[in-house]
């Protein structure tokens, strides 16, 4: 989760201001006649010195309390306007990326040699229905990719073609600061613009974390399956 560095600065603004809405409240009742907009409500409509100076504090503290709402309202736009400029954003693939594509390819499928995922990226990159978008740390060092195609059809899946997330991965250090959800984002947008009405996915049963991370992202879990094999002599 995304620990903002603003927070705190407003919620000291708030508490400043609160205390100096009742300091100011506090010397405007104890300096009545010291203070001139007093004495001028006192003098000129012949309203008592205990009245005036509890009019003027009223003000006064109406006053204080916009220009806190004023200053509530502009540290939220400038924290939302920072925290959208600052979201992770996720990038098509560029051939620049292949190190990088191929070292979390081997993170995310460690059972595979170097030559099946290279093996595996470059037909990947052959086919004409597959896209893949890469995640950048604020450096500009690669820490996600997705890879996202078309299948005929997917479980629970009531439209064909859909389109598919057959790869998701961010590096463990870049994780739970939204580099997921936009490539998440990038490839749904890709399956759109193919005119695909659904996007599936899957996940190991025992990734628990990968399954909440889908959760969170909208999808819906839809079937548990555990699938076998048998090879024929």
């Amino acid at each position: 989760m995304v620990r903002d560095r603003h927070l705190p600065r407003l919620a000291a603004h708030l508490a400043i201001l609160d205390v100096l809405l009742v300091l100011s409240a506090a010397w405007v009742y104890r300096n009545h006649y010291r203070f001139t907009a007093v004495r001028t409500l006192h003098r000129r409509f012949h309203i008592s010195g205990a009245v005036a100076k509890r009019k003027l504090a009223i003000e006064l503290g109406f006053q204080l309390r916009i220009d806190l709402v004023v200053l509530v309202v502009s540290e939220l736009h400038r924290y939302k306007l920072e925290r959208v400029s600052k979201a992770p954003q996720a990038r098509k693939y560029d051939d620049s990326d292949w190190n990088e594509w191929l070292r979390m390819s081997l993170a995310l499928f460690p059972e595979q040699s170097a030559d099946e995922a290279a093996r595996g990226m470059r037909e990947w990159l052959a086919r004409d229905d597959t896209a893949v978008f890469i995640s950048e740390r604020g450096d500009g060092t690669a820490c996600g990719y997705v890879e996202v195609g078309s299948r005929p059809y997917a479980d629970g899946c009531d439209t064909s073609p859909v389109g598919y997330v057959e790869a998701w991965y961010v590096d463990p250090d870049a994780r739970r600061q939204g580099h997921g959800r936009a490539l998440l984002g990038a490839a749904e947008e890709w399956a759109r613009a193919r005119g695909y009405r659904e996007i599936a996915s899957d996940t190991q049963l025992d990734n628990e974390m990968s399954r909440e991370a889908h959760v969170r992202s909208g999808y819906e879990e839809v079937d548990r399956v555990i699938q076998f094999r048998k090879p024929l002599a």
